[in-house]
């Protein structure tokens, strides 16, 4: 096999060639090499700042794992333009939610307040206009008056 630049040290330069076929790797020129070793460099994992992997085991499936990654930006503009535009829409999208949650938790107790306006009134009889007969509305706390069917529990908020 032809000799390697110093890019050989790169991990994915490293799992790339091995994993060919020795007359792959023998197929290279020098230069061809070299090329695979800066694309390698280009893909190879980076050091952050903070690197936090956490696996997180589920019962009765395979669980899931969370990853947090700091360190100083070093994705290129257009990337981080089109970030910024995703980021205020989440934003705008999250600050309208908060704040139809924060108007109905202010209105909450107005709306509780009419709620017990309710609660208070007293039930009192009504008519029951679809039954005509008073053998039909004798019994369960109703009462037959002026040709009608009363009911005793009637609901004013109904």
């Amino acid at each position: 096999m032809k000799t390697i630049s110093r890019s050989s040290t790169n991990e994915v330069y490293g799992r790339l060639l091995a994993s060919m076929p020795e007359t792959d790797k023998n197929s290279f020129t020098t230069e061809q090499l070299y090329i695979l070793g800066q694309a390698c460099q280009k893909l190879a994992p980076r050091k952050h700042d903070v690197d936090i992997r956490l696996s997180v085991p589920m019962p009765y499936t395979p669980g899931f794992y969370l990853v947090l990654l700091a360190g100083s930006e070093r994705r290129n503009e257009e990337r981080i333009a089109k970030d910024r535009q995703l980021f205020w829409r989440f934003t705008y999208l999250l600050l309208g939610s908060l704040s139809l949650a924060g108007v109905l938790m202010l209105r909450m107790p107005m709306m509780m307040s009419h709620m017990s306006y309710f609660a208070d009134m007293e039930s009192r009889p009504t008519s029951l206009p679809w039954i005509t007969d008073e053998a039909d509305c004798l019994g369960s706390d109703r009462f037959w008056e002026e040709d009608a069917c009363w009911d005793k529990q009637h609901d004013p908020s109904f």
